[in-house]
């Protein structure tokens, strides 16, 4: 197996820093679920403003990772050297935020669900039909992981199919991969079932929106867009637009989502962010590529961005345990009293739980994170075997920190699950 290039690509600060943008869309996502604001005017309307960002966050780091994987692919990487980088990656942090939440399920006392549990610490609870695995998950943020894991698994064929690509045809397949992210959704939902109901806000009955957004195959339309896009870019075929518009572009996307259609739609949660995230991926990158300054590319963003990964990971279980301290109780599942706030006071608790979540990411990233992948992720003597295979370099901190957002429901008709 080949990789797409030979020489070390050029770093992309200002992606690092988008993650850390794309993270904290979850992260206000799921501020709404407290139901903090005591008027009912601002909660109502944070409801409305906030309600499809966890979407949007989850859909932009699907099409990152396949474009950093694509632009940091190496032909002197092998498929086991890639696997490991992604497993210390991803795991040991997981596994501490795991267990983190685990202890506070124990000590809330509630009772714990064994398959979901167990599927949960493995990360294949999205590809489980049933829709306690990702309501009972132990850490519910984790099944985007679950999601990720496929795209890691596949990478290695998927470039070698994606480097054969005609360069002129390239646009091409990612115009038809948005079409599909359409088209395949709406065609599959007609032999679906119309029950049961969702447990989240939404339109679609459980199987349509497990299939169309839990799904881990259904996502692989905006990683492998992602990977064309970082194949336009390395071609130089991506036109000389600035992030700028681009940015417009995608909150004008959003906008759209919130004002025109329903909440967490399966329907149009990929395709209606798909362009516009991707051609803002790519408008980044090509600025970064010409060492252009960028708003997300300073060194503050680029240090959130980092710890990102470690933030998206205990960011929920944080966020509803310091709201549930508030009245002198755990959050458990998500069942315990919510106590309103005024606006301001509101507000403040609301940045102090930001403040603390991105203090405990540091340290999760200072003590797990960098430490395993300095020490384990890649070997410590001899060459490298015969094959290739691409890979992100561990120490470039442009590896993409696969996030999105999912929760243990407040109620059985909250739109968490994002």
């Amino acid at each position: 197996m080949t990789a797409t290039q030979d020489v070390r690509p050029s770093r992309l600060p200002s992606l690092t820093g988008l993650r850390f943008l794309a993270a904290l869309l979850v992260f206000i996502n799921h501020v709404q679920h407290l139901n903090v604001f005591a008027d009912p005017a601002v909660q109502k309307g944070y409801v409305k403003a906030v309600e499809n960002a966890g979407q949007m966050g989850v859909s932009f780091f699907f099409i990152l990772s396949g474009f950093v994987l694509t632009w940091v692919a190496r032909r002197d990487d092998t498929v086991g050297q890639f696997y490991r980088r992604r497993f210390f990656k991803i795991v040991p942090n997981h596994v501490v935020a795991y267990l983190a939440s685990l202890a506070l399920l124990l000590a809330a006392g509630v009772p714990l669900f064994a398959p979901e549990a167990v599927a949960n610490f493995f990360l294949v609870q999205s590809w489980m039909p049933s829709s306690d695995y990702i309501v009972y998950s132990v850490n519910g943020v984790t099944w985007s992981l679950s999601v990720e894991v496929l795209f890691y698994v596949s990478f290695p064929l998927l470039i070698l199919l994606v480097g054969r690509l005609s360069p002129r045809r390239l646009w091409s397949w990612f115009v038809g991969l948005a079409v599909l992210s359409v088209v395949v959704p709406l065609v599959v939902a007609q032999f679906l079932p119309s029950g049961p109901k969702s447990p989240f806000a939404g339109p679609e009955s459980w199987p349509v929106l497990w299939i169309s957004y839990f799904f881990p195959p259904m996502r692989l339309f905006e990683f492998v867009a992602g990977m064309i896009l970082a194949k336009i870019v390395m071609a130089g075929r991506f036109p000389r637009i600035g992030a700028l518009p681009m940015a417009l572009l995608t909150v004008a996307a959003y906008v759209v989502s919130i004002v025109a259609l329903p909440p967490f739609s399966a329907y149009y949660v990929a395709a209606i962010y798909l362009v516009p995230m991707g051609l803002l991926i790519a408008a980044l990158a090509v600025a970064d590529d010409e060492g252009r300054r960028t708003v997300t590319g300073t060194r503050p963003m680029v240090w959130l961005g980092e710890i990102s990964y470690a933030f998206f990971l205990i960011h929920l279980f944080i966020l509803f345990n310091t709201h549930a301290a508030l009245g002198g109780q755990w959050a458990g599942w998500g069942g315990y009293q919510r106590k309103a706030l005024s606006t301001p006071l509101a507000v403040l608790f609301v940045l102090a739980v930001l403040g603390l979540c991105v203090l405990l990411s540091w340290l999760l990233y200072a003590l797990v994170e960098r430490p395993m992948m300095r020490h384990f992720s890649r070997p410590r003597r001899g060459g490298r075997p015969a094959g290739t295979v691409p890979t992100d370099p561990a120490a470039l901190p442009t590896s993409p920190a696969p996030a999105g957002s999912a929760t243990h429901p407040p109620a059985p008709t909250a739109s968490s699950g994002v």
